[in-house]
């Protein structure tokens, strides 16, 4: 008989350059009290779901959100720098406008452009992304078939996921969808791979 793993893959609360309109990637802010606060709803929300373990990207972001969620603090094997942010190269600590002058027009590119366009030379596009997080995924189910599990990391690498793994175009799904401590959860069937169940959280 085939083992699922039910993954919930959740987007950290609000970070003190969320607040700031700073654009993150892999720099570290800390969440605002906001963001605490934006966890501890989503810690409501999911209040039914046991959780088997847990897993962050290495960022205080991540890791803090997930102490919120699960009760204790994430072990140090399961902090993962492959689940980190989109990493942003020079557009890193930047006013978020920065980015979003960029995506102009983005919905006008065909599917197979719009995975691999960047901002600026430096930066990760959707496809560099999407090779690093959705494996990291990968890897998290495999070793936990028949349980649930809690995944803490960004909004821009759960979007870039959701978009691999159903087809989504970026404009279904555009930048900045994904809310503070929304979720997604999805299941893995081993050699079917990953499937969205739901989710909970997207501004269009």
């Amino acid at each position: 008989m085939t083992k699922r793993t039910t993954i919930y893959l959740v987007r950290h609360g609000e970070s003190e350059w969320n607040r700031q309109g700073l654009i993150g990637g892999h720099s570290d802010p800390d969440l605002t009290e906001e963001g605490r606060e934006q966890v501890r709803q989503t810690r409501l929300e999911l209040k039914d779901i046991h959780f088997d373990e847990v897993y962050s990207s290495d960022l205080k972001r991540a890791m803090h959100t997930a102490e919120i969620l699960y009760g204790k603090a994430v072990a140090t094997t399961n902090r993962m720098h492959t689940l980190r942010e989109r990493y942003f190269g020079s557009l890193e600590g930047k006013p978020e406008h920065h980015y979003q002058a960029g995506n102009v027009g983005r919905e006008k590119l065909t599917y197979e452009e719009s995975w691999v366009f960047k901002h600026v030379p430096d930066m990760e596009n959707d496809h560099e992304l999407s090779i690093r997080f959705v494996p990291a995924l990968e890897e998290i189910a495999k070793n936990n078939l028949g349980k649930t599990i809690l995944v803490v990391a960004h909004g821009s690498a759960i979007r870039t996921a959701i978009m691999k793994i159903t087809g989504y175009t970026y404009k279904q799904l555009p930048s900045g969808s994904f809310v503070n401590a929304g979720y997604t959860e999805l299941t893995y069937d081993e050699g079917k791979g990953f499937k969205v169940i739901q989710i909970s959280g997207v501004r269009l």
